[in-house]
């Protein structure tokens, strides 16, 4: 395994940054590198549920990524299982620092091959992604905030509603805890079953990436502040 590693100080009470973060008009604006877009198809934002979108790159070239919120501790920490390839594990850990949020980044490849060819994209990807975390803290989210604490008890999320900030919607896709819990009891009794499913995805109608050969674990580090 393969793990790399930045922080953030981020100017922002650690319940804001959180907000920004289950909130999925206003993650769909911030997720990513500089000059990609996202599409989220389905919107779980609770332990176990899926968080299924699309990232479209700068040149229009669609990234599928499917994922999973392993855990999820409100105000404290967020991870996220990407289920497609490349395999990882992200996990955003959140902590008051004096007026603002120390912000820590952890994403643990599960091949050390991959890693190593995709840390060239990686290091840089994730900064840009903090940076521009940080520019939505700036702006307040243009009112997305202020839903996301209105729908506190749906974790940030009105089921049926279109999210002016998302390119794609689908009404059934955006959930709450409760329609989640409902969605996996209805797997468990055989009426369906659901696929469980973060910055990269594989290229639509690309193949998926083969592993290589195991290495020792590496730790990637990097640290910034705004």
């Amino acid at each position: 395994m393969s793990v790399f590693r930045t922080s953030r100080v981020l100017s922002a009470t650690v319940t804001a940054v959180f907000d920004a973060i289950r909130d999925p008009q206003r993650l769909a604006r911030w997720w990513g590198p500089d000059g990609f877009t996202n599409e989220f198809d389905v919107f779980e934002f609770a332990p176990g549920g899926r968080w299924q979108f699309t990232m479209v790159g700068p040149d229009g070239k669609r990234y599928r990524n499917e994922s999973a919120f392993a855990d999820i501790v409100p105000g404290a920490r967020v991870r996220i299982d990407h289920i497609s390839p490349p395999r990882f594990v992200l996990t955003i850990a959140l902590t008051p620092a004096g007026s603002g949020t120390h912000l820590s980044w952890e994403q643990a490849f599960e091949d050390p091959a991959v890693a190593a060819s995709v840390r060239h994209i990686v290091e840089p990807a994730n900064e840009q992604n903090l940076d521009r975390l940080a520019a939505e803290l700036r702006t307040g989210g243009e009112g997305g905030g202020e839903r996301g604490r209105e729908q506190e008890g749906q974790g940030g999320v009105e089921p049926g509603v279109q999210y002016p900030g998302l390119r794609r919607f689908e009404g059934a896709g955006l959930m709450g805890p409760q329609e989640v819990q409902e969605h996996h009891q209805a797997a468990a009794e055989g009426q369906g079953c659901p696929h469980p499913g973060a910055a990269l995805g594989e290229a639509e109608g690309g193949e998926p990436q083969q592993k290589g050969h195991e290495a020792e674990p590496e730790v990637v580090h990097g640290s910034s502040e705004f």
